[in-house]
């Protein structure tokens, strides 16, 4: 089976339409989505119950406080207590300060 041969006039037609869809396959440039401002984080030392509730949080440097608050958690209500690192967000100062 041979092709039916096309009038001139049907190419350019064809040629056209070729044209045309590949003109409309044009990708299109993405939106770049701007990246999250990353939240900054402290470390605070929590005292923490047996069944891992934090009972009271301490600055970083006060590491011997908390772990004495611990202890004597520990020798009053007769179950463990202890001291665990915590990272939680630095609060943000208003800029109308």
């Amino acid at each position: 089976m041979e092709a039916e041969p096309q009038s001139p006039l049907q190419e350019a037609r064809q040629e056209e339409t070729g044209e045309e869809a590949a003109a409309t396959k044009v990708k299109k440039p993405r939106k770049v989505a701007k990246p999250k401002a990353a939240v900054r984080m402290r470390v605070v030392w929590g005292v923490f119950s047996s069944s891992v509730q934090c009972v009271q949080t301490f600055p970083y440097p006060q590491k011997r406080e908390a772990e004495t608050l611990a202890a004597k958690l520990t020798a009053e209500k007769k179950s463990p207590y202890f001291v665990q690192p915590i990272k939680e967000p630095i609060p943000e100062e208003s800029a109308a300060d």
